[in-house]
């Protein structure tokens, strides 16, 4: 496996502290409040995202290839119900694709080599993925040495000549609680327009 997908394993900051209020976030509400979310365009994967003011982005981070990347976002930390601090990430991993591989193809490579175990497909992925389109699962995994429980969003995706593995990953124990947080930002995805060259037809000067 890609070490740059292993570093998504390590999301969750725990530690004992008393557990404040959630707010859980209302997708209607942003129709009277555009500021609550941050809209951001994800170039080299060919989509942009909208994400709560609460998610943050960290450094990309490339691998050894020039042609793979690692967008990655991070929420403030919330409580579960043990009172423990989580930290969920939501990450956009990129990469080159042949011309016509197909979005079934690249999607059981990759989960051939995942650490994940891949409960549920979801049926209706135009909903569930906004504008980007795909295969999206809900899966699980556990790490840690409490063998902490993981429920996952995971979507494959083609988009030009990329290849999208988009995952948001928080511990089951907030996942309820975070669950309208994350199907805004699947439901937000959309793919841009690839930049033309300069003199290009149809560029701008």
């Amino acid at each position: 496996m890609n070490k740059l997908l292993l570093s998504l394993v390590f999301v969750a900051g725990l530690g004992a502290c008393s557990a404040p209020m959630h707010e859980k976030f209302d997708p209607a509400a942003v129709a009277t409040d555009p500021s609550s979310v941050n809209t951001v365009v994800l170039d080299s994967a060919g989509i942009s995202v909208s994400l709560p003011k609460a998610w943050q982005r960290t450094p990309d981070v490339y691998d050894e290839n020039p042609n793979v990347i690692l967008y990655q976002f991070r929420r403030e930390p919330v409580f579960d119900d043990r009172a423990r601090k989580i930290i969920p990430n939501f990450a956009v991993f990129a990469e080159d694709v042949s011309r016509g591989t197909d979005v079934s193809t690249f999607s059981d490579k990759k989960r051939s080599s995942s650490i994940f175990a891949h409960h549920t497909i979801l049926a209706s992925p135009k909903t569930a993925l906004g504008g980007v389109g795909g295969l999206c699962y809900i899966s699980t995994y556990d790490d840690g040495p409490d063998r902490l429980e993981h429920r996952i969003y995971l979507v494959y995706s083609i988009v030009g000549n990329k290849g999208l593995q988009i995952m948001i990953d928080g511990t089951e124990s907030v996942f309820d609680m975070l669950s309208s947080e994350y199907e805004y930002i699947l439901r937000s995805l959309s793919k841009i327009e690839p930049r033309r060259q300069p003199g290009a037809p149809g560029a701008s000067e």
